[in-house]
Order: C-alpha cells, then sequence, then structure tokens
C-alpha cells in the first residue's frame, strides 16, 4: 500500500534525465511510473524516438494524400513478394473442426 510519506519520497526521487510528467500523479500511477519503467521509457524514446517521429510524419502524410483522394494499394517494393511463388503446408484437421468459442465470435462481429 501506497502512503503519503512513500508518494513524497517516490516524488522526490531524480527522473531519468530528459523525462518529465505534464500530469497529475495519483497513488495508481506511482505504483506504474516506478523509477524503472520511466527509465525504460527514456531509454526507448532516446533509441527509437527519431525513427518513431519520422513513422508518425510519414503516417500524417500518407493521411493527408488518402484523404485528397488517392487510392490505397500495396507498396510497390513488396511485389516480387505478393507475385512470388508460394506454397502453403495443407490445415491440420484439428483447425478445421469446429469450435463453439469461433462460432460465438463470428455471430458476435455480424451482429455489430
Amino acid at each position: 500500500m501506497t502512503t503519503r510519506s512513500n508518494m513524497a519520497k517516490e516524488r522526490r526521487s531524480p527522473l531519468p534525465t530528459g523525462v518529465e510528467i505534464l500530469g497529475k500523479i495519483t497513488p495508481a500511477f506511482s505504483e506504474i511510473l516506478t523509477p524503472e519503467a520511466l527509465a525504460f521509457v527514456a531509454k526507448l524514446q532516446r533509441q527509437f524516438g527519431t525513427r518513431r517521429k519520422q513513422c508518425l510524419e510519414h503516417r500524417q502524410e500518407r493521411q493527408r494524400r488518402l484523404h485528397q483522394g488517392e487510392g490505397l494499394d500495396f507498396s510497390p517494393e513488396t511485389k516480387q513478394i505478393r507475385e512470388g511463388d508460394w506454397k502453403c503446408v495443407a490445415v491440420s484437421i484439428d483447425c478445421r473442426a469446429p469450435k463453439p468459442y469461433l462460432s460465438l465470435r463470428i455471430s458476435l462481429r455480424k451482429a455489430s
């Protein structure tokens, strides 16, 4: 259980370099946002932040083009993979046997 004095102590613990928390930290958050968890997120941001930002910018640009009427299509770079000579293993009998939970899932999807 987190007590008031523990919360105060946790708030005094230094955050990893470059980490800033911009919201109210409730007792529940202090259990999740441990120094170790924050250090992990900071490490991920340092390692992948630039690439993450590039991907988000690419996504926004793609969305802009879709809003302008550009259609969806496969990437030209993957054409040789899509048109390759693919062979699949036969589906096992276990996978073909009816399963009640699959029927339920299919029914729920049709209803929504």
